[in-house]
């Protein structure tokens, strides 16, 4: 139950977006989802391509995309700079500008996105992960 109270949330907040969500929104909007040790993943494509696993994390600071990911669909991340996540240690992170991360009838614009490797997530969560959908995706 508190799963289902924590997606009609989210979902609320999306199609409530004062205008960064793009594309008619049809109500109510159904989003399916996987429920993998607590965490809620989503099938979600950007800029149009083939849906990958991403985890919904409001925590995050920002989305991220996987960096082989990043590679495979031909996006040239700009910058770069040592951060902190959840893990131990740094990370490598660099930035993508003006990706729309899409979902069943919901397309939203991030500004900004960082590009981390997620390699290690299959062990974790027992598949392949894109990505994170993180505060900025929240904020719209």
């Amino acid at each position: 139950m508190k799963f289902l109270i924590c997606v009609v949330l989210v979902v609320s907040s999306l199609v409530t977006c004062s205008g960064q969500a793009t594309g008619k929104l049809a109500t109510p909007l159904s989003i399916p989802f996987d429920l993998v040790s607590n965490q809620i993943l989503l099938k979600v494509g950007i800029n149009g391509s083939a849906p990958q696993w991403f985890v919904l994390d409001s925590g995050a600071g920002g989305c991220v995309v996987d960096s082989a990911l990043a590679g495979r669909l031909g996006f040239k991340p700009e910058g770069e700079k040592q951060g902190t996540g959840a893990g131990k240690g740094t990370v490598k992170i660099s930035f993508l500008k003006g990706l729309t991360y899409n979902l069943p009838g919901l397309d939203v614009p991030i500004e900004e996105s960082y590009v981390i490797d997620l390699s290690g997530q299959p062990a974790i969560m027992g598949r392949d992960i894109g990505g994170i959908l993180g505060y900025s995706f929240f904020a719209c």
